[in-house]
């Protein structure tokens, strides 16, 4: 959390930097918005798939831990990206979709990787296999 988190806020800065200078506070607010919510969205995602990891790796539970993620990660940006669309037209004039697909990106990127199983996993199911100079056979 602590990395998506600081390169988040990294690429804010830099994106803030340049927005004030050309779109002002309208484009402010509609890059803080998009971080916001893709931040929360990616992390709510990466904390969901961690809770719903299995040990057991049972066929259900690895569909719901795949599906659930992936639906708050897209969901909320696309639900609020609807609703400024349709009730916020100065937020979309100033870019807000933009950003929100570029945060979004980054943010998926990031997050991406933390959320896959990890590779312990295989190293401890491979070691009761036997091994012929070093390389395992099957």
């Amino acid at each position: 959390m602590t990395v998506l988190a600081a390169v988040m806020l990294a690429a804010y800065a830099g994106v803030v930097c340049a927005v004030m200078s050309k779109a002002g506070a309208p484009g402010v607010v509609a890059a803080s918005l998009a971080a916001g919510l893709c931040l929360t969205s990616a992390a709510a995602a990466l904390l969901i798939s961690h809770a719903l990891r299995d040990p057991a790796n049972s066929p259900a539970n690895s569909v719901v831990g795949m599906l659930l993620p992936m639906m708050v990660r897209t969901g909320l940006p696309l639900v609020l990206a609807l609703v400024v669309r349709t009730r916020g037209p100065g937020l979309v004039e100033a870019g807000f979709v933009y950003y929100l697909i570029g945060f979004y990106l980054l943010a998926w990127v990031v997050a991406l990787p933390m959320s896959l199983p990890q590779v312990e996993r295989w190293r401890r199911s491979s070691a009761g296999l036997p091994r012929e100079n070093g390389n395992v056979h099957v």
